[in-house]
């Protein structure tokens, strides 16, 4: 059973895969050398002492040709 928390992450995730999935096949399209992905951050890396993971960011990668 998933606590209410795991929930709202996987609603963030489900909702943000595919925007960076859209716009990495436009970076493809546009012959760009980039990829994004997200990334989950945990509390702790927050600096917090709790709460709850979550989709924290999405980064920029340069892809070498």
């Amino acid at each position: 059973m998933h606590s209410s928390e795991d929930k709202l992450l996987q609603d963030e995730v489900i909702s943000i895969m595919p925007l960076v999935q859209n716009v990495n096949a436009m970076a493809v399209e546009m012959r760009k050398p980039v990829s994004f992905h997200m990334k989950l951050v945990s509390p702790e890396a927050r600096g917090m002492d709790h709460g709850r993971t979550e989709v924290g960011l999405v980064s920029l990668y340069y892809v070498r040709c």
